[in-house]
Parts: structure tokens; C-alpha cells; sequence
């Protein structure tokens, strides 16, 4: 994940480089939200983290992202840095598995990306 933001120049969720040591691993679902319905493996899966800054990670605690992403909305770069699906319906509860994998095919495309630009 780390390699793909870098590649694409991302900033934390807070504007800062993609290097900043702050940064902490942040659930897009919160994992409190899938406890009940999901597994540990559905929960942790890469599709379902990204990386921010921990103040930014600290003001959205539990929030679920159809909550959340909205605040990103302005800042498209931001979220197609970060390999968030756009369409809103899918920061619902009930889209879990839908976008988990819409994010899943995203970064499969940035990973082929990443491994073609290799010499």
C-alpha cells in the first residue's frame, strides 16, 4: 500500500507527504461496524485500510465512511489517491463486501501499474 501512495505522490489524509512518520494504518470501515457480520480476514483485508495521519485517524474514530468521506469529497485527488471507490453508495454498512471489492480492483490496477513501470 505504502509503495503504491508513494508512486502516486498521495498526501496523508492531513496534507502531509506519504513519508510522514505519523502516519497509522486507519480501517475505511471501522472495525467495531463489522464486528458482528464479518470476519477477522474480511475486516483486516488491504482493501479495507489506508494510511493517514494519526490526528486525522484520532478525529474520525468509528465513524463509518459514508459519514466521513463526505468531508473528502471536495478533494477527489486525495480520495483516487488513496483507492477509494467514488460512488457514495458504496461507504455504506450494507455495500461492505461491494466495496471491498470495487477498492480489491482498484489496487489490483495500481499494483499491475507499479509492476509494469519496473525496468
Amino acid at each position: 500500500m505504502l509503495a503504491i501512495l508513494h508512486r502516486k505522490k498521495a498526501s496523508d489524509w492531513a496534507g502531509h507527504p506519504i513519508d510522514n512518520p505519523d502516519l497509522t494504518a486507519q480501517h475505511i470501515f471501522p472495525r467495531e461496524l463489522l464486528r458482528e457480520k464479518f470476519g477477522t480476514d474480511d475486516i483486516n483485508a488491504l482493501a479495507n485500510v489506508t494510511l493517514m495521519h494519526k490526528s486525522v485517524n484520532s478525529e474520525i474514530k468509528d465513524q463509518p465512511p459514508n459519514e466521513y468521506l463526505r468531508r473528502y469529497l471536495s478533494d477527489h485527488k486525495l480520495l483516487s489517491d488513496h483507492m477509494i471507490p467514488m460512488d457514495e453508495y458504496l461507504w455504506k454498512y450494507e455495500a461492505f463486501t461491494d466495496f471491498r471489492e470495487k477498492r480489491e480492483e482498484i489496487i489490483r490496477k495500481e499494483v499491475n501499474k507499479l509492476l509494469n513501470s519496473l525496468p
